[in-house]
């Protein structure tokens, strides 16, 4: 039936009929924030969409499936980036409201399988909240209703612990199996990704410091001057596309093993 992956491309009609096919709905949730000097404020949010399309297509290459990408939720919880301009932020009761509402919206009209595809780690807790609340909301519908949580540190979908020895040789920071803001791998994966968007001479290398408040979330501006952390100088083009590889194919088997429950 496919025209198109992407949710919005089609009309009522035609959405009523995949909710027939057992369509799995990909929602991508990034943010507008700072990366540092040398990446663009898009870095989150052109991942998250980009991420889901790619594993999308490759799933769909493996198998015969109906997956369909929503429009992504471009805004996050980036509170801890507001002291650097261009970052845009929500609270967490706000966007924890947006993603359940979403959510709440798709379910409602009958689709039984929803990933939420998050790539910013102030977004976390927001997200699960709302993930929690559509499952107990959801829970004894029969056939029954899927939600997963899906962000790139995920056992089953880390590179740095699925494809660990194949980064080490570009970067200390493989070593310590979890990226850092705008460090070496995210800064590679946009040189792999979006190159005309990166000036690498413009990156700051930052030594890594322990978080003083011993909270998930602290104020960057406090970490560092530069809005990044780690050594993205050590970035490479190379290393971001087995990074990137490695990405689009555990989250694309993840869906096939989803496309294969009831």
């Amino acid at each position: 039936m496919s025209k198109s992956i992407f949710y919005s491309d089609y009309s009522w009609p035609e959405l009523k009929e995949f909710v027939s096919l057992d369509t799995i709905i990909i929602l991508p949730v990034g943010s507008t924030e700072q990366h540092g000097p040398g990446l663009p404020i898009c870095t989150d949010d052109y991942m998250a969409v980009k991420w889901a399309e790619d594993s999308t297509n490759l799933a769909k290459s493996k198998q015969s499936m109906e997956i369909l990408v929503m429009p992504g939720i471009h805004y996050g919880f980036a509170q801890h980036h507001m002291a650097f301009p261009g970052t845009i932020t929500l609270s967490f009761e706000t966007l924890k409201q947006i993603v359940l509402e979403v959510g709440d919206s798709v379910l409602t009209h009958g689709f039984k399988k929803l990933v939420i595809l998050n790539v910013h780690g102030g977004n976390r807790n927001s997200v699960r909240a709302a993930a929690t609340d559509l499952a107990m909301k959801y829970a004894r519908r029969d056939p029954p209703v899927r939600i997963r949580v899906v962000e790139d540190c995920d056992g089953d979908i880390n590179p740095l612990v699925l494809d660990r020895e194949s980064l080490l040789p570009f970067t200390k920071e493989a070593a310590r199996n979890g990226m850092v803001h705008s460090g070496a791998l995210e800064t590679a994966k946009m040189l792999y990704l979006r190159p005309e968007l990166c000036d690498i001479g413009k990156v700051k290398d930052v030594n890594l410091q322990p978080n003083r408040s011993g909270a998930e979330i602290y104020p960057y501006d406090v970490l560092t001057p530069y809005g990044a952390l780690g050594k993205p100088s050590d970035a490479t083009a190379e290393a971001g596309k087995i990074m990137w590889d490695a990405l689009v194919l555990h989250f694309a088997d993840m869906l096939l093993k989803m496309a294969g429950t009831r």
